[in-house]
């Protein structure tokens, strides 16, 4: 007899498997992009995202 709470933990592993990173998708990588100018006084650093990124940018 499984109880109601049964299924819980395994949601818990599912979810745990599906947001794991993978050696192809870094957690620094963007996802989105800025759709308006930004002002280069405001600009104190940047770096380029990792090769491994799908979306290719400067943060």
């Amino acid at each position: 007899v499984l109880s109601p709470t049964a299924p819980v933990p395994f949601l818990c592993w599912v979810t745990g498997l599906c947001s794991a990173p993978s050696p192809y998708a870094p957690t620094e990588c963007c996802f989105s992009y800025t759709k308006h100018a930004l002002r280069f006084a405001n600009l104190k650093n940047f770096y380029e995202t990792s090769k491994e990124c799908f979306f290719p940018a400067v943060v």
